[in-house]
């Protein structure tokens, strides 16, 4: 559990390095942008759209890291009306039909980004642009997994 817990936290870590250098690239390219509007008369047609894609990435990747930790909005009336042990029964299951989801919307996902062609201003290749919702849904595959790992240990052991 301890290599798991480890791994979880090295991809803790890349979510939240990535999620925060994207912000600051964001806030750069908007800050530069309005200094060339209103000093240059000349802005940055493509930053809008590069915003746009790196926001995205930003947002899969954010989804990621809260569920790293089992931080999203959560209905807790099952634990506290069942207890601990069918709690962690019933997202077992729970978590374990969203890995099959996430495999399963990864294939059309992939054929998706495939059949793309280039972004309008930066004329870069669309499948690489929005490539952020596949390794979105593989970091989330990732973490349900974990979590499955985690409600199993529970399920065997009595603790986390």
């Amino acid at each position: 559990m301890e290599y798991v817990k480890k791994c979880n936290d090295i991809l803790k870590k890349i979510e939240l390095a990535v999620g925060t250098a994207g912000l600051f690239v964001i806030f750069f390219l908007i800050t530069v942008n309005i200094i060339r509007r209103y000093f240059f008369h000349n802005a940055w047609g493509w930053s809008g759209e590069l915003n746009g894609f790196i926001y995205a990435w930003i947002a899969f990747l954010s989804a990621a890291y809260a569920l790293a930790d089992d931080n999203h909005v959560k209905i807790t009336i099952l634990r506290d009306r069942l207890g601990e042990r069918a709690y962690h029964l019933v997202r077992l299951v729970t978590d374990l039909v969203s890995v099959a989801g996430f495999v399963w919307l990864c294939f059309p996902t992939y054929g998706a980004l495939k059949s793309m062609k280039y972004t309008a201003a930066l004329r870069w290749p669309k499948g690489l642009v929005y490539s952020g919702l596949l390794v979105g849904f593989v970091l989330y595959i990732i973490h349900f997994v974990i979590l499955v790992i985690g409600h199993v240990d529970y399920l065997r052991h009595g603790k986390t």
